[in-house]
């Protein structure tokens, strides 16, 4: 039984990097990193592993350098070369480190007999899983050009709507942060100094509220620090947790706003891979399979559940109208399709449409998210503005 061993080492273009891979030995794993052409900076032993070669877990494999990744990949195919041939000029090209690196273990993943795809689909970027997919359905389907062309335009895609997202919401979210500084100041120093010149106790609830608050935190200020500090920790065990981002993630994608688009971009790329795979010339029902691996959310059940229902002798339009949760876009295009006997490139054409809508629409919803946020943020700094200014106006028209 082999061992995995984590390594780094100096590439010949003279290039930092770093990976795992499993070997009989150390002076195995030696051997091959060798035959590449590289010098060992480092070598250590890990656990077994059941796969031949895992990812190094990289924050920068993002949807653009995967995208574009993508896209060299299959421009190189399409002039007829083979994928360890593209993967082996990639691997050995001025490409920044993080897809030299991966270049390189796709490559040695099919150097050990392994498939490229295996490589991708063991990350624990979501990204890299992704296109892992893509090109597992290529693998099987022998359809690389369109199915690498798919995950690079949809890749693109979605990094420019995120881009957008995050340029829509910067400004709401530093406002946020210093209305949050602004209040926590009002609350543990201001409230509790104007508290006491009230006489007989009249001071208004939030302000005696606010004081009260303010006062524990000044007299437990190492209990409070520890609190905070543990609330940081919690959040962040919670977002690094798989189990509670699945189940935020449903419960987020289940509220009326976000369903639509969320649907959209769960059946979209599924589309667009059913119409390259039918293209390809494989059977609806396999098609149908094939599409579903791409997908973690309800899209993938659905197009199981579909492909059951052609094995037991239902048409691909009755298949798609039995599932309620298929978009009646879909629906239509199969039933086009099949009456003009072009389902391929109706099904391609719905989920390139299907995607598109989905990022106009989260476009649309981040520019209505950051006024939005602003308004609501300035409306409570407001609120307890007016009610500190009147309160120490109320103070003023006492002492006259």
């Amino acid at each position: 039984m082999g061992s995995s061993f984590k390594y780094k080492v100096i590439s010949e273009k003279g290039m930092t990097l770093s990976g795992r891979i499993d070997a009989t030995d150390k002076e195995h794993a030696f051997d091959l990193l060798r035959q590449r052409g590289d010098t060992v900076i480092d070598l250590v032993k890990m656990d077994v592993g059941k796969e031949r070669l895992k990812l190094e877990i990289n924050s920068n494999l993002s949807d653009n350098a995967l995208s574009e990744f993508s896209s060299d990949l299959r421009s190189m195919i399409a002039t007829g070369v083979s994928l360890p041939r593209a993967l082996s000029a990639l691997a050995d090209s001025n490409h920044g480190g993080s897809r030299l690196s991966l270049a390189r273990d796709l490559k040695l993943q099919m150097e050990l007999g392994g498939e490229a795809s295996q490589v991708l689909l063991q990350s624990k970027s979501n990204s890299a899983q992704l296109l892992g997919r893509f090109l597992r359905a290529a693998e099987l389907g022998g359809r690389y050009e369109s199915m690498l062309q798919i995950a690079s335009d949809f890749l693109t895609q979605r990094a420019k709507a995120l881009s957008q997202i995050r340029s829509a919401l910067a400004y709401p979210i530093f406002l946020s942060v210093v209305s949050i500084l602004a209040l926590s100041f009002l609350v543990i120093y201001v409230t509790p100094a104007i508290a006491p010149l009230f006489e007989d106790g009249e001071a208004p609830v939030v302000i005696s509220a606010s004081a009260v608050v303010g006062n524990w935190v000044q007299s437990h200020a190492r209990l409070s620090l520890l609190a905070l500090a543990c609330l940081v920790g919690v959040v962040y065990a919670a977002v690094k947790n798989s189990a509670t981002r699945s189940f935020v993630s449903r419960r987020f994608t289940a509220l009326p706003v976000i369903k639509p688009i969320s649907e959209d971009l769960d059946f979209g790329p599924l589309a667009l891979a059913y119409g390259a795979l039918l293209e390809a010339g494989w059977p609806t029902e396999q098609a149908l399979r094939l599409s579903a691996d791409l997908s973690n959310g309800p899209a993938a059940d659905t197009f199981r559940r579909t492909a059951m229902a052609i094995r037991d002798g239902a048409t691909l339009s009755d298949g798609f109208a039995r599932e309620k949760s298929m978009p009646i876009d879909i629906v239509r295009a199969i039933e086009i399709g099949e009456a003009s006997g072009t389902v391929p490139k109706t099904m391609s054409r719905t989920g390139d449409y299907l995607i598109r809508r989905a990022l106009r629409n989260l476009e649309r919803m981040s520019s209505v998210l950051g006024p939005l946020l602003i308004v609501s943020i300035g409306a409570v700094v407001a609120w307890l503005m007016i009610t500190l200014l009147a309160s120490l106006s109320a103070l003023g028209d006492a002492a006259v």
